[in-house]
């Protein structure tokens, strides 16, 4: 006779029949002949349910965390060593008109090569545009990100004749910036930055401490303040 062996395996949900007839397994949807009126046995295997798997989410804290990260900057000073010449090292005058080549065509290549890029520096200098750019940022101080860190800056680093391009008040603000600045820079190895266009910080740490030229000069504009 022929019979179908229904076996089938579900392996998340259904258990799995594991259907034999004697020696002759049935595979799904077979067909097989039999002589024997004798259903095949079946055996019920239970799979274990597989584990659900961890649903990894990103949930942002509505309080933020901030950490500051302190270091002395002097830690990170690296000493400035005179690099160690050896005796096959060619000296940077020579390497600048190439005595390091033995050819004379290649000498003379480099030297018009140096000639060369030296005329076109000198064509391409613009004081004058230098110039005009500091003079309209000095004009519109106002309309930059940190005025008072370019006013500072500049009766810092200035002559005592820039604190009458200012407005008296935003001179005093800037003195009151000086001062607080100082406090600041009061331990050893600090580091203030007063504008950060300009590039210009005081420091006080070992070999280098600014405070008392800014001391100096914050007397300097007080003075001329009290006069005024």
């Amino acid at each position: 006779m022929s019979a179908i062996v229904p076996c089938y395996i579900d392996f998340e949900q259904m258990p799995v029949l594991d259907c034999s007839f004697g020696e002759l397994p049935f595979a799904f949807g077979e067909y097989g002949d039999i002589e024997d009126t004798t259903l095949p046995e079946a055996d019920l295997i239970e799979v274990p349910k597989a584990p659900e798997k961890q649903v990894k989410s990103l949930r942002f804290n509505d309080e933020p965390v901030f950490q500051t990260f302190e270091e002395n900057r002097s830690d990170k000073a690296v000493p400035k060593v005179p690099i160690s010449v050896g005796p096959e090292d060619v000296p940077l005058f020579k390497c600048k008109s190439g005595h390091m080549y033995d050819e004379i065509d290649v000498k003379i290549a480099l030297l018009e090569n140096k000639i060369f890029n030296e005329k076109l520096g000198e064509d391409f200098k613009q004081p004058q545009m230098n110039y005009l750019v500091k003079r309209l940022r000095k004009e519109n101080y106002f309309l930059l990100s940190d005025p008072i860190g370019y006013v500072t800056t500049e009766l810092l680093l200035g002559s005592t004749k820039s604190i009458g391009e200012f407005p008296v008040e935003v001179v005093r603000d800037c003195v009151a910036n000086i001062k607080y600045i100082l406090e600041n820079v009061e331990e050893s190895g600090s580091n203030y930055v007063v504008n950060y266009i300009e590039s210009f910080s005081i420091t006080n740490r070992p070999g280098k401490d600014q405070r008392p030229a800014v001391r100096k000069k914050l007397a300097q504009i007080e003075a001329i303040l009290d006069r005024m």
